[in-house]
């Protein structure tokens, strides 16, 4: 039997014969004569090539047959998994909503927008789960079409241009170094900067050169790198520890404001963005369209949020 070419509205009249084995009683809640459904039943019995139903104790009662039996369980099961699937989605209510999303993100996305948002979602969502898993540019798009993957957040260059994206956030670069850092607190000139010795968050293994050495170059100057990682997460241990600065993205750098101290860098040199990445299965979802929003709400907060903030990254970031 081929489904494709099979009416709906058959298995829905055969699924109502079988539990109230009567025609007229099943034409009443199905609200159709029962002439039509006596048709329907003719349908049936041609595409199953089976009587389904026979008369019995002289035609007040109908009596299944074997096929019919069969079918009866699994009709039910599978009509009332296809009402649900097509039902209206119900209201999504974060306080009561009892469910999983998975994020994929590079490690400077998890901590300068998850973290926030898991601390966020503790006190408006207590039983939404996040599951965060390391940004993997070949399973990023099969993940996500698996459903595997509900949300990306990475820079534009990380998202696929078949996916819908939503930019939360525009990054720019301070100068960080530890409390106490022998140069000193105010703000380095250019030969200054390039005396330094850098840490470099780099994302190809090996390399020790960067946007901001493309800048330094077209200056006719350069910087001594002395240590690549791939982890953003590594740098301030390290600074702490050590005589190193590092060129951090600004939001990222203000987590550790207690142990590092910041300033501005002695030339312009270009950010980045930061989006939210999603799959178009997962676009008209209410759950999915109620992360979403939460995300784009932390990322901006109110006027006088982002004025306070400014104000605030101006002092410590040497005044400037």
């Amino acid at each position: 039997m081929d489904l494709r070419s099979f009416d709906i509205s058959l298995l829905v009249s055969l699924e109502a014969l079988l539990r109230l084995r009567h025609v007229t009683r099943a034409a009443d809640e199905l609200a159709i004569s029962q002439p039509a459904l006596s048709r329907r039943l003719k349908s049936l019995r041609e595409a199953f090539n089976d009587p389904l139903l026979v008369a019995a104790d002289g035609g007040r009662v109908m009596t299944l047959t074997t096929r019919a039996e069969a079918l009866q369980i699994p009709l039910r099961l599978a009509l009332e998994e296809l009402s649900r699937a097509i039902a209206p989605q119900t209201p999504f209510v974060p306080a009561t909503a009892e469910r999983t999303f998975h994020i994929m993100a590079s490690d400077y996305a998890a901590l300068t927008f998850g973290l926030p948002l898991i601390a966020h979602l503790e006190t408006v969502a207590p039983n939404i789960r996040i599951s965060v898993a390391n940004y993997d540019q070949d399973m990023l798009l099969p993940y996500m079409e698996e459903g595997r993957i509900d949300l990306l957040i990475g820079s534009l260059g990380m998202t696929p241009e078949t996916l819908r994206a939503r930019k939360l956030s525009d990054e720019r670069f301070v100068l960080a170094q530890r409390k106490g850092h022998p140069r000193g607190t105010v703000p380095t000139t250019l030969d200054e900067f390039c005396d330094l010795k850098f840490v470099l968050m780099v994302l190809t293994a090996g390399t020790f050169t960067g946007g901001v050495d493309e800048t330094l170059a077209t200056k006719n100057s350069a910087r001594h790198v002395m240590i690549s990682v791939q982890q953003f997460t590594l740098i301030p241990p390290l600074l702490m520890d050590t005589d190193y600065v590092c060129v951090l993205p600004e939001r990222m750098a203000l987590r550790y404001t207690d142990k590092l101290h910041l300033t501005e860098l002695p030339f312009e040199t270009r950010g980045f963005s930061l989006y939210t990445a999603w799959h178009a299965r997962s676009h008209a979802d209410k759950g999915h369209q109620w992360l979403r929003q939460e995300m784009a709400d932390l990322a901006s907060p109110g006027p006088n949020s982002q004025s306070s903030q400014r104000s605030t990254n101006r002092s410590i970031l040497g005044g400037r």
